[in-house]
């Protein structure tokens, strides 16, 4: 069963990602700073990019955004077995909706 939600999981997230690669063609993620400390790891990662068009309602307008994610992931017995991923979109609309 375990199986079965980790495939239903990846299968979400290509789709995830398909759809932000079409709407953003020129996508980045950079890995900022990586933090160990016992059985945790912390990643923070800045995605940047142009809307090719239309983005999460806000009209394109030729802008570019930046935006902040942290991951926190549990590794015990040399497997990873939790992770938080965090995405702040937000600050892409405050950005791209700027005058």
């Amino acid at each position: 069963m375990a199986l079965l939600r980790g495939q239903r999981f990846l299968s979400g997230a290509r789709r995830c990602h398909c759809r932000h690669s079409l709407a953003i063609p020129d996508l980045k993620w950079a890995i900022n700073e990586v933090l160990v400390s016992d059985k945790r790891v912390i990643v923070r990662g800045e995605a940047s990019g142009h809307p090719a068009g239309d983005f999460m309602g806000v009209p394109h307008g030729g802008r570019s955004f930046k935006v902040m994610s942290i991951d926190v992931h549990t590794v015990e017995g040399g497997k990873l077995v939790r992770s938080y991923h965090v995405e702040d979109w937000m600050s892409a609309i405050r950005q791209l909706s700027a005058e």
